[in-house]
């Protein structure tokens, strides 16, 4: 669990840089990162509603982030909200796919390989899974695995086979 989390954690730290090659005033991100940072604290107390809330305001502010689509889907999905999870899942996908096409990106100097987005579908396809969309979700674990993201063929053996 811890190494999942870490490695989440690094996702989200490796994709937080696209906010800085965008098109918004610079004026926004001490809010949005105020706001990240806040909502990461309520995650911590696991008060999700409050961390919902406060990754929304930083939606608000910043609507191409994937990082923060993710927190709060991970955040809907502890409240059993799993299609709302589903669609912060699926707008980081949209976002880490439109902004990283290929194999590997060069970011902040290190080079990432596809399988950090990997864990995108992994937590989509546990979302779909807990709302009884095995096809989904199998799929999911499936576009995981392909991308790297290795724990995606365990999460294939328990609830596909």
């Amino acid at each position: 669990m811890l190494i999942r989390s870490a490695s989440i954690t690094l996702v989200i730290l490796l994709l937080s840089a696209n906010l800085h090659s965008q098109d918004y005033d610079n004026a926004v991100f001490p809010e949005y990162h105020k706001l990240e940072s806040e909502g990461n604290q309520a995650k911590r107390e696991k008060d999700w509603k409050k961390a919902i809330k406060l990754y929304t305001k930083a939606i608000e502010l910043v609507s191409n982030e994937p990082s923060i689509y993710i927190l709060r889907g991970q955040s809907k999905s502890k409240l059993t909200d799993y299609r709302g999870a589903i669609e912060d899942y699926t707008k980081a996908i949209e976002i880490a796919e439109s902004a990283f096409s290929g194999q590997t990106k060069l970011f902040l100097g290190e080079t990432i390989s596809m399988e950090f987005f990997g864990q995108f579908y992994w937590h989509r396809g546990l979302a779909k899974y807990q709302l009884g969309d095995q096809d989904g979700a199998c799929r999911d674990f499936s576009k995981s695995g392909q991308l790297g993201f290795e724990k995606a063929y365990d999460s294939i053996q328990e609830l596909c086979n």
